[in-house]
């Protein structure tokens, strides 16, 4: 019986001691191993610093033996050594917790990143008597930030190599427009404006009697004058001469009676504006708007459509609206029509604002808004 109580009172205290928690050191200890942290420990009054297995072998201490602020300042690099030393004494005298990150260099010329977090102590005495911190190799860390930031950089890069070749093909195009636009007004209309003076000669000597001859050389002057007219509507929209002698409203005021000539539907234009637009803006706004009354006209089924030209201090605003079936805006978006593309980009190259808002049912509202007194309208003459 008494055997059977001794055994009873072993295991009652053998279960108390296993169930005792450890220390705080113990379980300090037993993180530390688990992890990639190393623990340092600074004694100010005896002026010893310790430092674990994990911390030794990132600053490329010896595994074991003595370690001192000297051995600590020759792993620094250069650069970081003040700040270092200059945390540590603030931090010692105040008290506060510390985190910061520095460079220490390894034997073979390399570089280790290490990020150290502390805090000071003081006695009961207010005299400051030791840190403790852990520190952590973050080298893997900063050499993917490293990258990511080159990354970023040469994506950025790309982009504005992008963004200058896109206007660099915008401005090629319509000096391409314009050269053709050009000829066609200046030298094929013209041949066919001689060709049409010709036939009205021999026209004028036919003889009567040969009357069915001269009511086909009628007929293949009208059609010349079609086909001119048509050429020149072509020249006129390649590149509209008239934006750079009348301006941007009366050549946008000219466009919209045109188009609603051509499709019988009403396209109304109003303009409140104080003065001309520089020539940039002009003719990105008119080739939005064309593109836009264009659309609207194929797609849209409108029987209405509306193009406002606005002014409001140094902020000029178009607007062109219809009254069609709409579309859903993120898909179009999504698609990235050729269309789209070119207003949003001739947009952006004038640092501009493009807004665009439809829905199935309710039409199609385009806004471009765009700041005269900003860079870029200043880069450009005025038309």
């Amino acid at each position: 019986m008494e055997d059977h109580v001794t055994n009873v009172a072993k295991t009652s205290v053998s279960a108390r001691v296993e169930d005792r928690p450890p220390q705080s050191e113990e379980w300090l200890r037993l993180a530390a191993e688990g992890s990639q942290l190393g623990l340092w420990y600074w004694d100010e009054v005896r002026q010893e610093l310790f430092w674990d297995v994990k911390t030794r072998a990132m600053f490329d201490a010896p595994a074991t033996g003595p370690v001192t602020l000297d051995h600590f300042s020759r792993a620094l690099h250069p650069e970081d050594r003040h700040i270092v030393f200059k945390t540590w004494r603030e931090s010692l005298e105040s008290g506060s917790p510390f985190i910061y990150e520095y460079r220490v260099l390894k034997p073979d010329g390399g570089i280790r990143w290490i990020q150290s977090r502390g805090k000071g102590y003081c006695d009961d005495a207010r005299k400051h008597v030791r840190m403790v911190g852990v520190v952590f190799d973050i080298t893997g860390q900063k050499l993917i930030e490293d990258r990511l930031r080159t990354s970023e950089r040469r994506l950025m890069e790309n982009e504005k190599f992008l963004r200058r070749l896109s206007g660099q093909l915008i401005s090629a195009q319509e000096d391409e427009r314009k050269r053709i636009a050009r000829e066609l007004h200046d030298d094929l209309n013209q041949q066919v404006a001689d060709v049409c003076i010709s036939l009205r000669n021999i026209q004028v000597n036919v003889p009567d009697s040969l009357e069915h001859i001269r009511s086909e050389l009628l007929s293949l002057k009208n059609r010349l004058f079609t086909l001119s007219d048509e050429l020149r509507h072509i020249s006129h929209e390649l590149h509209p001469g008239i934006l750079e002698i009348m301006g941007l409203a009366a050549t946008l005021r000219s466009h919209c009676a045109e188009v609603a000539a051509a499709i019988a539907v009403p396209v109304e234009f109003e303009a409140n504006c104080d003065g001309p637009a520089p020539s940039n803006v002009a003719l990105c706004f008119y080739r939005v708007a064309q593109e836009s009354i264009r659309n609207a006209a194929k797609h849209s089924h409108a029987s209405k459509v509306k193009v406002s030209l606005t002014q409001s201090d140094n902020l000029l605003n178009l607007t062109i609206s219809d009254d069609g079936i709409g579309f859903n805006v993120e898909e179009a978006l999504t698609r990235g029509g050729l269309g789209l593309r070119s207003m949003e980009e001739r947009v952006r190259l004038i640092d501009a604002n493009l807004e665009l808002f439809s829905q199935a049912g309710y039409g199609t509202t385009l806004m471009v808004t765009a700041d005269l007194l900003g860079d870029a309208a200043r880069r450009a003459g005025h038309c």
